[in-house]
């Protein structure tokens, strides 16, 4: 679901508007009922806002994948309709033997009813 459809606003428009403050140093500036993630028609500050919808590849963990050191297990359902992206974009990181993709037939985002069964076997 798109910010727009989540929260019934333009999201260009709500982050041009981050923008502008953070730009003008009034990045704690309260955003009144912006929405944010989950939470429709929270208030956010700006710099809150630009955290969680801005490019920046810190918070995307499968491209961050390639630099750990560390074996990682991703378990996925292939109902995920929240990180649809999810199985596609780990699969050639899950080449690497670092990392393993564990994918849950007909399991949602959250592995809801008997699904967890199937990710603790």
């Amino acid at each position: 679901m798109s910010y727009e459809q989540n929260h019934g606003q333009p999201f260009r428009k709500v982050m041009s508007q981050a923008e502008s403050l953070v730009r003008a140093g009034k990045e704690r500036h309260f955003m009144r009922g912006v929405g944010l993630l989950y939470c429709r028609g929270a208030d956010a500050t700006a710099e809150s806002f630009i955290a969680y919808y801005g490019r920046d590849l810190r918070t995307d963990t499968i491209a961050l994948l390639p630099e750990l050191d560390l074996p990682v297990l991703i378990v996925a359902g292939t109902k995920d309709s929240l990180v649809k992206s999810l199985i596609a974009r780990t699969k050639p990181p899950a080449d690497n033997r670092k990392v393993v993709l564990a994918v849950v037939e007909d399991a949602d985002h959250f592995f809801l009813d008997l699904f967890a069964e199937d990710v603790a076997d």
